[in-house]
């Protein structure tokens, strides 16, 4: 009952576009139009990540969720504070990756609640969990920097509705080949009817592979299902047969868990 109860709670599609959705709008269109099906495993992924919110929440204090409606855009706040008689947004993030780490997309999306709140700064907090770390920033966008957000906010908004209007998902852009944000697509369940444009890349390992281990594996599976989405993978070899590289070429939304694993791997070494 527990899992029939999430289920149904996040396959449940929000009403109206959200900032959200801005970053992600072809899965957003998808999600609109063909509904969320998840399974179990998505199911145990989302109450995780829900429950680092509501640890979020111990380490700062109760969040003060505020929803704004800008543009016709909904603009869910994580908390605020007040400053000098005018409230300030708050954006809290968790991150596993080591700081620092102020990803690209958290500074745009704080900036959309400030151009929500008609403010020009606000403040970004960024939970560590690896790490036990915490971080605060207090981000001011200039007037130039807020005109480029709202000029972003309305151009992803009529994309996402006309892309809704027609019936196409892939009239949406999507964010294969973004580094900062397709590592959704690892976990989209629309990935299989997604497609996006012809790419290639190579990736050279700073030492070779050991044959057996871990490393390996995780990239024979990833080049295995690149092939099987029709993509050419070569895999670089040494004189006695190590994994040295990856080369890759086909369609950027189905190279994407191969290109991320082997980055991945690649920083380890």
């Amino acid at each position: 009952r527990i899992f029939t109860s999430l289920k149904l709670r996040y396959e449940e599609e929000r009403v109206g576009i959200h900032a959200t959705d801005l970053l992600w709008p072809r899965q957003a269109v998808f999600r609109k139009l063909q509904g969320s099906r998840i399974t179990e495993r998505d199911v145990v992924f989302f109450a995780l990540g829900a429950g680092e919110g509501e640890v979020a929440e111990e380490l700062m204090g109760r969040r003060r969720e505020v929803m704004v409606i800008h543009k016709g855009i909904i603009h869910t706040v994580d908390s605020v504070v007040e400053e000098g008689g005018r409230l300030i947004p708050v954006e809290i993030k968790t991150t596993r990756a080591s700081p620092p780490s102020v990803k690209r997309h958290y500074l745009l999306q704080l900036g959309m609640y400030c151009l929500a709140m008609h403010v020009d700064h606000g403040k970004l907090v960024i939970f560590y969990l690896n790490d036990g770390a915490v971080e605060a920033y207090c981000i001011r966008y200039p007037p130039d920097a807020l005109g480029e957000i709202e000029k972003f906010e309305e151009e992803k908004r009529n994309e996402i509705a006309a892309a809704v209007r027609l019936g196409d998902p892939l009239r949406a852009s999507c964010v294969a080949g973004d580094p900062d944000l397709d590592w959704k697509c690892l976990t989209c369940q629309y990935w299989r009817r997604c497609s996006g444009k012809r790419v290639r890349f190579r990736t050279v390992f700073p030492q070779p592979l050991m044959a057996g281990r871990v490393y390996e594996g995780m990239i024979l599976r990833e080049a295995y299902r690149a092939g099987e989405h029709g993509c050419e993978v070569d895999i670089l070899r040494s004189k006695t047969g190590e994994i040295t590289g990856i080369e890759a070429s086909g369609d950027v939304v189905k190279l994407v868990p191969l290109r991320r694993t082997a980055e991945e791997i690649q920083s380890k070494l």
